[in-house]
């Protein structure tokens, strides 16, 4: 049940970023051709694509973990033997108390930034920390899904073919 949830969430997650840098690409695109025949682009668009690169850092940070798709995450992860075992077990334990303490004590940067506006979106500047709230509380369900499956034992390459 969990590998099923690791690799479903895997995928997810692989779609989402592939969406959010389409919307990226897409709001840039619209942009340029509106600064090129308007002679001016969108208000908002500045906010919003801050927004849409922090979701890519946060989304993208649970599934590289998930993945072990990164190299810094790969020397980690070790063989599976002794001390690279161990060690692979602490940091996913880690994993999941720091990104159980961003959570918690993220409340406070969502607190802090509810009651300063964003004009160009007429919200306020909370919003621009949901995506940290999202990406630590994937970190902590990554880190569990990883010490739930044994996952830390297995390299990118591994999980892909």
């Amino acid at each position: 049940m969990a590998k099923r949830f690791h690799s479903l969430l895997t995928k997810t997650l692989s779609v989402m970023l592939a969406a959010l840098l389409v919307a990226m690409t897409m709001l840039e695109i619209v942009q340029v051709i509106m600064r090129y025949f308007a002679g001016s682009g969108f208000v908002w668009t500045g906010d919003v694509t801050v927004i849409l690169m922090q979701s890519l850092a946060w989304i993208g940070a649970p599934a590289l973990w998930l993945m072990r798709g990164h190299i810094a995450v790969e020397l980690i992860s070790g063989s599976g033997k002794g001390r690279a075992s161990a060690l692979a077990l602490v940091v996913d334990a880690g994993i999941v108390a720091g990104g159980a303490a961003l959570l918690y004590y993220g409340q406070d940067a969502l607190a802090a930034f509810a009651n300063i506006d964003i004009p160009s979106l007429g919200t306020t500047g909370d919003i621009k920390y949901y995506p940290m709230m999202a990406g630590a509380l994937l970190l902590v369900i990554a880190g569990l899904l990883n010490l739930a499956t044994g996952s830390r034992y297995t390299s990118a390459s591994d999980q892909t073919s």
